[in-house]
């Protein structure tokens, strides 16, 4: 007679493998491939949704939801998605309405699954802190090096108000992007002296942190640089409201505000990037200047006429499908001095992407996204939280920062976990025995 086939069970696997380990394992794999590998990002999500999924075949349906704050919030995140869907009812551009569906998938899954996903343990939430902070130290020691390597070009670049190219290939703005947020991350671990084993470690982290700081200086990009003194200052502000440390606090804001003029005089890429942008804002308002490779003046003209388009249609928007043609037809309305393939294909700057594409009803609902764990938690929000919120708020201002995926999930990932983590006065400041 044939051999019965053996049950498969759950208790037969080690017990370092549960759900949360899994999901624990594809979003440190999802952080540190951020820079660089957006195939390695898509298969780690996979693994969170795996997570998500095994904890609630194995969890009792009273338990299913830990935290339902987060629950709550990762609905709203899927209401992104939601919305993208809805653009089709009223958007005529249908290819470009099915990419923007596409796109705005992991809204809608990742949203759900980091929603029922119970907290990872600190010391997890420290591992995935580090290696971010370490993977972006390593890429931006490559692209400094290669910038020495070829420095009267990259400077000449910099004197063009062209960028300095990163060492991954990853666009400057999203590398700049993540810099500020690993200088956020690995000062709120250095001023708690969280470790994992050796007290020595946070000082490590300490030289990270300074190194990303600086070379975010010297490779001068732009929105990392905006995203970082609103992370800084946002939490700033938050931390002398709270404590009532107005003189202490008063100092440090006032070092804050004097850190980019003391960059100025003492980094030279700096100091042209700074020269270069102002003569570039200047041909925004000049009739005999062909605008054609001056980026931040292409900027404030797709931020008019994005502005012109909203007034027109307040309240739903265009449609998020026709967005871009509805640009370049505002763009020949104002007689835009530039070469057509030069032009702007979107806003580059999130506020006026749902704005326009959505309406203030996309625009009440990305407020209240990253909003939310402010107003449900309140005094149990830390600093980790309100800086990265702030480094997000800045950045949108200058780049369309949800439009892509790097800035989807990195997003996603750190506006999910934060909240979930009381301040950091509260954490062990061992966690070898976690």
């Amino acid at each position: 007679m044939p051999q019965a086939v053996p049950h498969f069970s759950l208790d037969r696997l080690p017990p370092w493998i549960t759900a949360q380990n899994i999901a624990w394992f594809g979003t440190f794999a999802l952080v540190i491939t951020l820079s660089w590998s957006e195939a390695i990002q898509n298969i780690a999500s996979g693994f969170i949704v795996l997570g998500a999924l095994w904890h609630l075949a194995s969890t009792p349906r009273p338990q299913w939801i830990e935290d339902r704050s987060r629950w709550i919030h990762g609905l709203l995140i899927s209401g992104i998605f939601g919305l993208s869907l809805l653009g089709g009812l009223y958007t005529e551009t249908e290819g470009a309405w099915i990419t923007d569906v596409r796109q705005k998938l992991p809204f809608l899954i990742l949203g759900l699954t980091l929603g029922v996903l119970p907290g990872f343990s600190y010391k997890q939430f420290y591992l995935i802190i580090v290696a971010f902070l370490l993977t972006q130290s390593i890429i931006a020691l490559l692209s400094i090096a290669d910038f020495f390597q070829h420095f009267e070009m990259g400077m000449g670049r910099i004197s063009r108000n062209a960028n300095i190219p990163i060492a991954v290939k990853i666009s400057h703005i999203y590398f700049g992007l993540l810099l500020s947020g690993s200088v956020i991350f690995g000062l709120g671990i250095w001023l708690k002296k969280t470790y994992i084993r050796f007290s020595w470690e946070r000082h490590v982290v300490l030289g990270l942190t300074i190194f990303n700081f600086l070379a975010l200086h010297l490779l001068s990009t732009r929105t990392g640089l905006l995203a970082l003194y609103m992370g800084l200052g946002l939490g700033l502000m938050v931390y002398i409201i709270r404590s009532r440390a107005w003189k202490i606090g008063g100092t440090l804001f006032l070092l804050l505000l004097s850190l980019p003029l003391i960059s100025y005089y003492t980094i030279p890429t700096f100091r042209t990037r700074i020269h270069a942008t102002i003569w570039d804002i200047q041909g925004y308002k000049l009739s005999d200047r062909d605008l054609s490779h001056h980026s931040a003046s292409l900027r404030l003209v797709a931020w008019e006429a994005s502005l012109n388009i909203f007034i027109d249609s307040p309240v739903i928007g265009v449609g998020i499908g026709d967005l871009e043609q509805e640009l370049a037809t505002e763009f020949k309305r104002l007689n835009v001095r530039a070469a057509e393939e030069h032009l702007p294909k979107n806003p580059h700057n999130q506020y006026f992407e749902y704005l326009v594409g959505f309406g203030l009803v996309g625009f009440s609902l990305l407020l209240t996204i990253c909003l939310f764990p402010w107003f449900a938690k309140k005094e149990k929000i830390s600093f980790l939280f309100i800086s990265f919120v702030g480094i997000y708020i800045g950045a949108m201002f200058a780049e369309s920062l949800l439009e892509r995926q790097i800035g989807i999930y990195f997003f996603l990932i750190f506006i999910m976990l934060l909240p979930s983590y009381p301040p950091f006065a509260l954490f062990p400041k061992a966690l070898s025995k976690q």
